[in-house]
């Protein structure tokens, strides 16, 4: 089992085909850095440390992170006794470029032998502290404490202020003590300083007046590239509504369609991490099979020639040209369309001047 911190971003990641090696993993994600497997692993004491569970593990991702009792022993980390699993380990870790980082005190007290550090992390391009053990618990095994030196990403949880029970009166109240309306305003800086402390004050009135109910921290925290995209894709689309150019359209066409593929990918990859981690105990599993139960919206099929037509592109096949001899299109970029009264208003549209928006990347 792997505990995490509620606002550091990660997804369940399970490795299949293990023989000997116990593991549970996750993804994390640190900032400047694409992602980082982090592994808690157990390895039996009866049975050998198999070099293929390794390989299994360290082909998943660049910068790996395995931690757990391994039942390893070797004079490397400050055990006594050598068995098979620690010489296995210090052989692979020299011909795989794997580090091993290990506390300087036994991290394991066994009634019928001297202690021993069986609790030590195996790492791949991805730096650590140096462990500790703490004396912490009580159990045969203390826990071994250390620092992954890379940022993770975190997020705040989404809040959201719940209208229906705000209390308006004492939110007037607040606004009405806070504002004074005869305060005089000269100058800008009179300006400036009275839009701060209105801004203030609405603050908090609502926040003394109105509940806040916060997300589950469910949403899709999009990576930096998808969202310059977006903000591509919007900013072409504003330019397209402005000016009507041809041009414009087009690259709002291109960012819209990659944006849109490369949403639905990481949906569609979150979506799956989670049904992942869903087994027949957890409430979760129970809680999404009323929205699995429930029957898609139907739409109505149209009827063509005495035929029931439901497919989308066949309605667009069958009545598209009878629409478009009906109701020739009048529309050409750069001039608006006609109005009912018959009268043409055409804008010459030219492109901003000043634009402070970087040009399109190429993805």
């Amino acid at each position: 089992m792997i505990l995490i911190k509620h606002n550091i971003r990660h997804d369940q990641f399970i490795i299949h085909n293990l023989t000997g090696l116990e593991a549970s993993a996750v993804y994390l994600y640190p900032q400047h850095t694409s992602k980082l497997l982090f592994v808690a692993a157990y390895q039996p004491p009866s049975a050998p440390l198999s070099a293929l569970d390794l390989d299994q593990i360290f082909a998943q991702n660049d910068s790996v992170l395995i931690v757990g009792d391994l039942n390893s022993k070797h004079v490397s980390w400050n055990n006594t006794p050598v068995n098979r699993n620690g010489r296995s380990l210090v052989t692979y870790c020299i011909d795989n470029q794997v580090t091993i980082s290990y506390p300087d005190q036994p991290t394991y007290f066994p009634h019928h032998s001297t202690p021993s550090v069986l609790d030590i992390a195996l790492t791949k391009r991805c730096p650590l502290s140096k462990s500790k053990s703490v004396a912490a618990l009580f159990s045969d095994h203390d826990p071994v404490a250390f620092k992954i030196l890379l940022h993770p990403t975190t997020y705040t949880p989404r809040s959201r202020y719940n209208y229906h029970q705000a209390d308006w009166q004492l939110f007037r109240k607040n606004l009405d003590l806070a504002l004074d309306i005869h305060q005089p305003v000269h100058t800008i800086p009179d300006l400036d300083r009275a839009i701060s402390i209105f801004e203030t004050s609405v603050r908090e009135a609502a926040s003394a007046a109105i509940p806040v109910h916060s997300g589950h921290g469910t949403h899709l925290l999009l990576p930096h590239n998808v969202r310059a995209m977006q903000k591509l894709k919007n900013y072409y689309q504003r330019k397209f509504q402005r000016s009507r150019l041809l041009a414009h359209h087009q690259l709002y066409s291109l960012y819209s369609q990659l944006f849109s593929t490369i949403f639905s990918r990481l949906r569609n990859a979150k979506w799956t991490s989670f049904l992942q981690t869903l087994h027949p105990q957890s409430p979760q599993l129970w809680k999404i099979t009323r929205y699995l139960k429930k029957n898609p919206p139907t739409i109505p099929p149209l009827t063509h020639h005495g035929t029931q037509v439901s497919y989308t592109p066949l309605k667009s096949r069958n009545f598209g040209p009878p629409v478009r001899t009906v109701q020739p299109p009048h529309y050409t970029y750069g001039i608006a369309p006609p109005r009912a009264d018959g009268i043409t208003h055409c804008q010459q549209v030219l492109p901003h001047k000043h634009s402070s928006y970087p040009a399109p990347t190429t993805y």
